[in-house]
């Protein structure tokens, strides 16, 4: 059984994410109640007389980045594994957080860690813009750790 219920903001980033990947942004808004009570269930919230289910709060949407919504999906995709149930709402969190992370490499936005780099950090890279005196020119290293959010809320 998972402990902790998602807040808002890391459910609503969540629900982007999986929108991304389903390639229906606009049902973003409609997975956010059903990945909470998901999240709830996991927790036993839902089958308890003690708590009541509490919908997401789709008022504070706001703009989300891609490391925002990785790290969101990755999250509540734990959050939800813990109770062994739900495998098919974890794994699509889970790919929806690989596809992001890929797209974003692939745009050039960062370079992910290579296997050795995997084992001390689980972050991305992000470039850093450095001038090169001897071309005139700059050049762009990608060697500037960003870790990824666990959740926004």
């Amino acid at each position: 059984m998972s402990s902790y219920i998602c807040g808002d903001q890391t459910t609503m980033a969540a629900a982007e994410g999986v929108a991304r990947y389903l390639g229906d942004l606009d049902s973003a808004r409609y997975l956010c109640n059903p990945l909470r009570m998901a999240n709830e269930a996991a927790t036993g919230a839902r089958y308890s007389e003690e708590y009541e289910h509490t919908p997401v709060d789709l008022g504070k949407r706001r703009e989300y980045d891609d490391l925002e919504i990785i790290g969101s999906c990755e999250c509540l995709a734990y959050q939800i594994d813990v109770a062994s149930v739900f495998d098919d709402v974890s794994g699509k969190l889970r790919a929806a957080a690989e596809k992001i992370k890929q797209d974003g490499a692939r745009a050039g936005k960062w370079r992910l860690p290579n296997k050795t780099e995997r084992i001390l950090f689980d972050g991305v890279y992000m470039p850093a813009v450095y001038q090169d005196y001897a071309s005139g020119g700059t050049v762009t290293v990608y060697d500037d750790p960003a870790e990824i959010p666990w959740g926004i809320d």
